[in-house]
């Protein structure tokens, strides 16, 4: 968890990173409860978030092992739910019940939490209660089946595109890795495809990271795993990051010549400077003076670019000037001769 989350009377996280897992289950048996059960414990997951668990208001509730039931929208024929570790505790639960998109929210140590299922047939338009929760750090995680060329599929449909609107208006960014495996298995395709997608909002994307689990018995999805790690700092509200969607499809549109640092990964450009400056210096320095250092290294190298393109435009119009007397002795030759 980022330094700046709410500790408070919550248990105490083990491990490097907060371990989200989503998978849409098809189903929920007792014999995929005992395999989630091992899949959290491996993964040392955090939040469970499922999707078509298949379990109406009279069916047995859902229960596994090491995880503690606190969201579920009961449904015989789609169905969610939201586990967390035991022992961990939940601020506030936000369950919906009156659209076709099943969306459940939970609050949790200063960040917001939403399991999403999207019907086959359904309009992509997130309830009310579901929207972004501002002043919080958002998660939203599930099966959207929603195609989009972001996301790896051949063409971008309408839902796709409503995703891809409803990310940029929200500041949420895509947590995509394309070398991955899809989350979905298509049998008369026989391919696999993204159904499946993680969304973060953009100051933590940097933080990120993807994976794609073995498939569980009896359902054509995967469980997909969002890791959030530590940082020294916070980033600021100005770091962008690759994986948003914006910088995605720049990516494919076209390549960008531009000046880059080396940095470790979820490291802004600007503060992996600052911090190998600090290295060198063998010193200690506080997040102002950093801030400081930033602005003073940033303001160097807008100086040095524009030092070199006033350089290159005086060139420019020297050589613009010499093919203008060049042509006009052209002219002249051209008619001399004519005139002889």
């Amino acid at each position: 968890m980022a330094t700046h989350y709410q500790q408070g009377q919550h248990g105490p996280l083990s491990g490097p990173a907060l371990s989200i897992i989503s998978c849409n289950v098809t189903g929920l048996s007792d014999p995929k409860q005992d395999l989630l059960a091992e899949l959290c414990r491996k993964n040392e997951c955090h939040i469970l978030c499922l999707q078509e668990t298949r379990r109406g208001p009279t069916s047995k509730r859902p229960q596994i092992a090491g995880m503690t039931l606190t969201a579920e929208r009961q449904n015989n024929t789609y169905g969610s739910a939201i586990f967390v570790r035991d022992g961990l505790t939940v601020d506030k639960s936000l369950p919906t019940d009156d659209t076709d998109i099943e969306a459940l929210t939970i609050e949790f140590k200063g960040i917001t939490v939403t399991s999403v299922y999207k019907r086959p047939r359904a309009k992509f338009a997130l309830p009310c209660r579901a929207t972004i929760n501002d002043g919080r750090i958002n998660v939203i995680i599930g099966d959207f089946n929603s195609h989009n060329v972001i996301w790896g599929y051949s063409q971008t449909d309408a839902d796709g595109r409503r995703v891809e609107k409803w990310s940029d208006d929200n500041q949420l960014s895509l947590i995509h890795d394309e070398n991955l495996p899809g989350s979905f298995y298509s049998p008369q395709l026989k391919c696999h495809y993204n159904l499946d997608l993680m969304f973060v909002s953009t100051s933590i994307a940097g933080q990120c990271e993807k994976a794609v689990l073995d498939p569980i018995k009896g359902t054509k999805h995967r469980p997909i795993v969002l890791k959030i790690r530590d940082l020294l700092s916070p980033p600021t509200n100005d770091d962008t990051s690759e994986n948003s969607m914006h910088n995605t499809r720049q990516n494919k549109e076209q390549t960008e010549t531009d000046i880059s640092i080396n940095a470790e990964p979820g490291t802004s450009v600007s503060m992996a400077t600052a911090m190998a400056h600090n290295d060198e210096a063998g010193a200690e320095v506080t997040n102002a003076e950093l801030r400081e250092l930033i602005v003073d290294l940033n303001a160097s190298l807008n100086d040095k670019f524009e030092a070199r393109f006033s350089d290159v435009t005086e060139k420019i119009t020297i050589l613009t000037k010499k093919m203008e007397n060049l042509k006009i002795e052209v002219d002249s030759v051209k008619k001399n001769q004519s005139g002889d």
